[in-house]
């Protein structure tokens, strides 16, 4: 026998020493009650860890390891340190069930090694709020109700509510689009009347065509009416909901026109047959159906401007591009001459709708006897105009703007018409030629409106005078700063104020140069002089010319202009003429 058996002979009785001596200690037995709560613990275990190994615990998968693993006890090559000793005596005393019983549990289980977790620097698992569990329980919510959750408590609650109309939109376009117009019919106070698919004859070629036709909202607004299920007021015009109502209505739109624009907007199927039933409701004699309808319309009016304008400036960079490719088969600049038809076809597409919109409803409703109506309408078109001056900067929209300046019937069109052409006459900045004949045509009527009936409307045409003004948009400046200083009352400081800035750029400076302080007084007394000779004096008292001066003083404020240097005053009154230089100066 060689010398290498005799070394392993002697070895292997003390490791089988060894395993008998750890086969003897026997754990204690558990009492009944905790075998039973053991495998009901256990039965949990399995169940709650039935899946994968990366889903299990990993608790339960470090102690399956250390089972599977051999200890340095077991190991009959390996030396025990008194190290190793110490940590087998921990793992033993661990896997030894407790003298109370076993109550460990899953969540037992997680809790500590999510402990463990924070010990080692590692991030505790996160349970949901009862909020976010709301977010993963969200239903569909039909349209009507969509528009009470526009705001952003509500925004995903929306976004899952169109996003489920837009796939019914996908199944059967048909049904989805007279969901969506059912839901104007309800919105303009025709709640329990609406568009059936039922009322189309099985051999009609396109539903829709049959369908949206103004004799059926004829109809439909009969047999509501005969009915009595009217809601009076309609939504929109209730005066404590009402704001908050079209708010919502105009923001679904608003939100739906938003996931749509990149790919069903151009379908040819949705947009236009909308736009159609919106052509129809604002032709009605209900007035609900009118108002709501042009709200609608004049907001896809401005949606479709946008996007038309966006389609405009990705046309210029796709064309940039394709110039500076080279053309060929194959080749970048063919994909490039691609993308670039796409968007001028989609772009000639919108262009249509903006003006199927303007035809369609604009030009009906501008008129319309309802003052909500008419505003609705002046606001689209001087929103549009800002928006896209190269479509909209031109005669062919402006004169509505200069039209509403007339208004008889309310003092609000007219304000806002002001308003808007404040706005436009602000953008216009290089385009200001385009102006041109326009303000040669209302700049009279600008002047005559700081004698509106209306205060509001006085102080916004004087704020419009001054933005001419500054643009230099004014053909007799000095002409149109008498008239209006003319029909500016000394009662009304607040117009005074909206004019001074003009007066100020008047008086300080002369064809574009600066004029002196002597110079600048001379030309404001120059001013209140030839206000007081247009004046009708004979009917005139001379104290209200003295307090129409004082007012003109007092509404400069702390703009402190040169009426305040005295030293000026002093040389005009040393002065033995001024009539020479008086002249010269104004």
């Amino acid at each position: 026998m060689s010398e290498r058996e005799v070394k392993n002979l002697g070895t292997v009785p003390q490791s089988s020493s060894r395993l008998r001596r750890h086969s003897k200690s026997k754990e204690p037995e558990p009492e009944p009650e905790a075998i039973e709560e053991d495998k009901m613990a256990t039965d949990e275990d399995e169940i709650g860890h039935s899946g994968s190994d990366s889903d299990r615990d990993p608790a339960y998968t470090h102690k399956e390891k250390n089972a599977e693993s051999p200890s340095q006890d077991d190991c009959p090559t390996l030396k025990k340190t008194p190290a190793s000793k110490a940590r087998s005596k921990g793992n033993k005393k661990k896997d030894e069930p407790s003298s109370t019983g076993t109550k460990s549990s899953a969540k037992g289980i997680n809790s500590k090694a999510s402990q463990k977790g924070n010990r080692r620097g590692k991030p505790a698992e996160r349970t949901r709020t009862a909020a976010e569990d709301d977010e993963f329980d969200l239903q569909p919510k039909s349209l009507v109700e969509c528009i009470s959750l526009t705001d952003k408590e509500h925004a995903l609650q929306l976004s899952v509510s169109l996003d489920a109309w837009l796939n019914r939109y996908q199944e059967d376009p048909t049904l989805a689009i007279i969901e969506l117009l059912n839901s104007l019919m309800h919105a303009s106070g025709l709640s329990r009347g609406g568009l059936s698919i039922h009322d189309v004859e099985d051999d009609e070629d396109d539903p829709l065509d049959a369908l949206l036709t103004e004799s059926n909202l004829a109809a439909i607004v009969d047999r509501v009416q005969n009915a009595g299920t009217f809601v009076e007021p309609y939504p929109i015009a209730d005066k404590k909901t009402g704001k908050k109502f079209k708010q919502g209505l105009l923001g679904m739109w608003q939100a739906l026109i938003n996931k749509i624009k990149h790919e069903l907007l151009f379908d040819k199927v949705l947009l236009p047959w909308s736009v159609e039933w919106l052509c129809i409701m604002t032709s009605s004699q209900h007035r609900g159906l009118r108002h709501t309808g042009t709200e609608v319309a004049m907001m896809l009016l401005q949606l479709c401007t946008v996007r038309v304008l966006e389609l405009d400036q990705q046309i210029a960079a796709k064309d940039r591009q394709t110039a500076g490719k080279k053309k060929g088969k194959g080749s970048m600049g063919a994909t490039l001459e691609e993308d670039l038809r796409r968007l001028m076809d989609h772009s000639e597409q919108l262009q249509e709708l903006i003006q199927s919109i303007f035809k369609g409803v604009f030009l009906h409703r501008y008129r319309d006897g309802h003052d909500e109506i008419r505003i609705a309408c002046l606001v689209a078109l001087g929103k549009c105009i800002c928006t896209h001056k190269e479509i909209f900067l031109q005669d062919t929209y402006l004169k509505y703007l200069g039209w509403m300046l007339n208004d008889n019937l309310s003092s609000s069109v007219r304000l806002i018409s002001l308003q808007q052409l404040q706005a436009v006459y602000k953008v216009a900045g290089t385009d200001a030629d385009k102006l041109a004949n326009f303000t040669a045509r209302f700049e009279t009527r600008y002047v005559e409106m700081c004698q509106d009936v209306d205060g509001k409307v006085r102080g916004e045409a004087a704020k419009l005078i001054n933005v001419l003004h500054e643009h230099d948009a004014l053909y007799n400046k000095q002409q149109a700063i008498q008239q209006t200083l003319h029909s500016m009352g000394a009662h009304d400081l607040s117009q005074l104020k909206a004019i001074v800035p003009m007066l100020l750029k008047h008086i300080t400076r002369n064809d574009g140069e600066e004029c002196s302080e002597r110079e600048q007084l001379l030309r404001l007394v120059g001013l209140v002089i030839d206000h007081s000779r247009e004046s009708d004096t004979s009917n005139v008292i001379r104290h209200a010319e003295d307090d129409f001066c004082t007012q003109l003083v007092k509404s400069f404020g702390p703009l402190t202009p040169p009426l305040a240097r005295w030293p000026v005053y002093i040389e005009l009154l040393l002065a033995d003429s001024l009539t020479t230089e008086f002249d010269y100066n104004r």
